[in-house]
């Protein structure tokens, strides 16, 4: 048996530039452009990957996610030239509500290992609860 099969591979894209810019344009930033550029390994002239796009949204996200920013959302504008054969990419970032923890506890562990997780905690939020198992 033989198959043939005729594959079209479609048009290569290279990457013309990328943006970030807060989705609400009254509002600058929170993270500065340059360093949520640096999480989109895509610049001008590479050919256009669509998988290096998704990384750099999750590491984008984890950013924001460090500052508290748990609902951080990345927006892509994606435009395709079809006669320069280039994409424009425009990222707008919808920041969302900052969270703060409030408190903790810790349930069930010796004091040693309770003091250990409390030392590791920022000051404001080590208000823990020892309770027998």
């Amino acid at each position: 048996m033989r198959a043939i099969i005729h594959v079209d591979q479609g048009n290569q894209y290279r990457v013309a530039g990328v943006t970030v810019v807060n989705e609400d344009p009254a509002h600058a930033l929170l993270i500065p452009e340059e360093q949520l550029r640096q999480q989109v390994d895509l610049a001008p002239g590479d050919v256009f990957d669509i998988n290096k796009l998704k990384m750099a949204f999750e590491g984008t996200r984890q950013l924001y996610v460090a500052q508290g920013y748990a609902d951080m959302t990345p927006n892509p504008d994606i435009v395709f030239d079809d006669k320069s054969h280039v994409v424009s990419l425009k990222i707008y970032v919808q920041e969302g509500n900052q969270y703060h923890v409030k408190s903790f506890e810790v349930l069930g562990l010796d004091s040693g290992t309770t003091q250990l997780l409390e030392a590791r905690m920022p000051a404001q939020t080590s208000r823990s609860k020892m309770s027998p198992i």
